[in-house]
């Protein structure tokens, strides 16, 4: 089951009106990526001027959200790792909750959080994984899958959700929170300049193509937590999508 997000929603909605203003700002829809009149799109060469700033000048573009982690962990006490790629449209960290490693696997439980660079957006979900090790010793190649998806303040994730989406609602004013469910919905004719997907998702657009090789098939939490009811996201039934797994180098 595929649901797709509408960039021509016009509902009461302010989250999805919000989103949908801001990729038709930036995206040009049902372009290629690789076509000349993509790469000319006033949005596209906007976001490559951020990119290029970002690349060119890490150390100083990044200095407000190194010293926005260094306050969290102060506040936290939990190990906060900045997970942010100079070549995506958005800050992001991961809180850890937990991990446990031994000669098999290593699981981790984290809190995942990120702030877009091209919007007033951010969102904040909990994820299970577990790595498979090819060798005892962590050499080789890893294994991973997501075990399940925690997307609201729920059980042993409660205190640090609420605690990360309070600070970051704090730090960064009017920005909104976009429900990982929702950042998960492709949109048609969507193509984002750093992902390898021929249709993108509300993610790639406002955030990264983290999620791209990490295929979610369990949830917990509350449904849409942080959203409006009623999101009117049209659902279209059909097989899944292939999965392509990343190259272990």
């Amino acid at each position: 089951m595929k649901r797709y997000f509408q960039t021509e929603y016009k509902g009461q909605n302010q989250l999805y009106l919000a989103i949908a203003e801001k990729i038709n700002e930036y995206y040009p829809i049902g372009i290629n990526r690789d076509t000349p009149e993509y790469k000319e799109y006033p949005g596209i060469k906007k976001i490559m001027s951020v990119l290029e700033k970002n690349m060119t000048d890490y150390n100083n573009q990044n200095k407000p959200w190194k010293s926005f982690l260094k306050q969290l962990r102060k506040g936290s006490k939990k190990k906060i790792h900045d997970t942010t790629i100079p070549h995506e449209l958005a800050f992001q960290a991961e809180l850890i909750l937990k991990k446990y490693q031994d000669e098999s696997l290593i699981y981790i439980k984290k809190i995942v959080f990120t702030v877009s660079f091209i919007g007033p957006f951010f969102s904040v979900y909990g994820i299970d994984i577990t790595f498979i090790k090819e060798n005892a010793d962590g050499s080789g190649p890893l294994y991973d899958a997501v075990n399940v998806v925690t997307e609201s303040p729920y059980k042993e994730f409660e205190s640090a959700f609420n605690y990360l989406k309070e600070e970051i609602a704090e730090q960064f004013g009017s920005y909104k929170f976009v429900p990982i469910r929702v950042g998960l919905y492709d949109v048609k004719g969507l193509q984002t300049p750093y992902s390898d997907r021929d249709e993108c998702t509300v993610y790639n657009a406002l955030f990264d193509a983290a999620l791209d090789y990490q295929p979610f098939q369990f949830f917990r939490g509350e449904m849409y937590y942080g959203s409006e009811k009623n999101p009117n996201i049209k659902v279209v039934l059909g097989p899944p999508p292939p999965y392509n797994p990343p190259k272990i180098s």
